[in-house]
C-alpha cells in the first residue's frame, strides 16, 4: 500500500514539474518579440525591429533595427526596469492582449505620453559622458529621448487582417465562411467589418436585392458568413412565392393534401438536394407499397408541388401499382397470358385503358366480334374469363 501511494506521489510530482516547466516556457514566450509580432497591428513594428537596414535607408536612424541586431527585446525597452515576471505577464494581458482581442486599441499606435527616460538609462547610463565634450551638448538636459531618437517608423500602415487571423478568435464563423460562404467567400473579413464588431447593413452593398417586398435579409440569410445556407423554418410560403411564383402555379394547378402545407415543412433549407424525403412525413401511406424511398416516390410523383397526375415509366414494378389497385393486381396473377405483363404495358399513362384491339387486332371471326366487345366473353383484361 505504501509503495502504491509513493508511486502516485512520484507521478504527481513529475506532472507538476512538467506543468511548471511548460508554464514557464509559455510565460517566457509572451516576453519575446515574436509573441508581440503575432498581433497584426504590431507586425510592421516587429518586422522593422527584425529587418536590418542599409545606411542609405531613410529609416536607418531608427533604433528598432539597431536594437534588433543586439537582440534587445520589446519588454526590455517598453517595461519599467525592475518589474517581476508576474508583473510582465499581467501587463501583457491587460495592456496589450485584451485590448487587441477586444478591438479597443487606436490606430496608428502612438505614445500618448513621454517615454520614460529611465527605461533608456537602464542600458545607456553613460549617455552624458558620450557627448559632454561637445560645444552644444544634446544630452545636457534630457527629459525624453524619443524627441531625437525614434524607435519605430512614425506612421505605420497596418495591413488588413487576413481571414485566417480572424479565425483564430472566431473559428466557427471562419469554418462556416470557408465552406458555405457563397459569394461572400471571396471577400476579406474587413471588407464588411471595417472595425472590430462592426456589422454593416446588407443594403450597403446589395440595395433591395430581392425587390422591395423582401427587405429583411436575415429572415432567410440568418448568418451572412454562410450565405449559401438558408434556414427557411421561419419563412412563410407567401414570402417564398415572391421569388418562386412558378412553383405556386404548380401547387394551385391541382388540388392535393399539400395545398395547405408551408414550403418550409419540406424545404427547411434552400438547396433542393436538402429537401426532406417523403418518408420523413409519410412513414406509411395508405394504399401504397410499404418501404418506398424518395427516389421511388419520385418515379410516380416527380414533384411534391403537384402529386397529380401520377406519371411513371414502363418499368414501374407491378407491386407499386398494386399498392392502390390491389383487386386487379390479384386478378391478373391468374389471367393466363396477361399474368406476365407489366401493368404499364397496357396502362401507358395513369388511369388510361388501351383497347384490346391495340394489341390483338381482331383475332376472332366477324360473327364473334359482332356479339359485342371483348369483355362480353373475357369479362376484363385482368381476368380473361371465357
Amino acid at each position: 500500500m505504501v509503495s502504491k501511494k509513493l508511486g502516485i506521489l512520484i507521478v504527481l510530482v513529475i506532472i507538476a514539474v512538467f506543468a511548471g516547466i511548460g508554464a514557464m516556457q509559455m510565460l517566457k514566450y509572451t516576453q519575446s518579440p515574436e509573441f508581440c509580432g503575432e498581433c497584426h497591428v504590431m507586425t510592421p513594428y516587429y518586422l522593422s525591429w527584425k529587418t536590418p537596414k542599409a545606411p542609405d535607408d531613410p529609416d536607418y536612424a531608427l533604433l528598432d533595427h539597431h536594437h534588433g541586431k543586439g537582440h534587445v527585446t520589446c519588454d526590455e525597452c517598453h517595461l519599467e526596469p525592475g518589474v517581476t515576471v508576474i508583473e510582465v505577464a499581467i501587463h501583457s494581458i491587460t495592456a496589450e492582449v485584451l485590448p487587441y482581442y477586444m478591438g479597443t486599441y487606436e490606430l496608428p499606435l502612438e505614445l500618448h505620453e513621454a517615454f520614460p527616460i529611465e527605461n533608456c538609462i537602464e542600458c545607456h547610463e553613460d549617455y552624458k559622458e558620450r557627448t559632454h565634450h561637445l560645444v552644444s551638448d544634446p544630452h545636457r538636459i534630457v527629459t525624453d529621448c524619443t524627441v531625437c531618437h525614434r524607435a519605430h517608423p512614425k506612421v505605420v500602415e497596418i495591413p488588413p487582417m487576413k481571414p485566417e487571423q480572424c479565425g483564430e478568435c472566431h473559428p466557427a464563423v471562419y469554418r462556416g465562411w470557408r465552406i458555405e460562404g457563397g459569394d461572400h467567400g471571396i471577400l476579406n473579413c474587413m471588407y464588411c467589418h471595417e472595425t472590430h464588431a462592426y456589422v454593416p447593413a446588407c443594403q450597403k452593398c446589395h440595395s433591395d436585392f430581392h425587390g422591395s417586398e423582401l427587405t429583411s435579409c436575415s429572415e432567410c440569410h440568418t448568418d451572412p458568413h454562410t450565405i449559401g445556407r438558408l434556414d427557411l423554418r421561419a419563412v412563410t410560403s407567401e414570402e417564398c412565392v415572391i421569388c418562386h411564383a412558378a412553383v405556386q402555379g404548380e401547387v394551385l394547378e391541382t388540388t392535393s393534401k399539400h395545398d395547405g402545407v408551408q414550403c418550409s415543412a419540406c424545404h427547411p433549407e434552400h438547396e433542393f438536394e436538402k429537401t426532406l424525403a417523403c418518408e420523413v412525413c409519410h412513414t406509411t401511406i395508405e394504399g401504397h407499397y410499404p418501404g418506398l424511398t424518395l427516389a421511388e416516390c419520385e418515379q410516380c410523383h416527380p414533384t411534391g408541388h403537384s402529386e397529380m397526375p401520377v406519371v411513371y415509366k414502363e418499368d414501374v414494378p407491378n407491386e407499386w401499382c398494386a399498392s392502390c389497385h390491389a383487386e386487379p393486381a390479384d386478378l391478373i396473377k391468374l389471367a393466363g397470358k396477361h399474368a406476365g405483363l407489366a401493368c404499364a404495358y397496357c396502362h401507358t399513362t395513369h388511369a388510361s385503358i388501351q383497347t384490346c384491339e391495340a394489341c390483338h387486332g381482331t383475332p376472332h371471326s366477324a360473327a364473334m366480334h359482332a356479339i359485342g366487345p371483348c369483355a362480353t366473353c373475357h369479362v376484363s383484361a385482368h381476368e380473361l374469363a371465357i
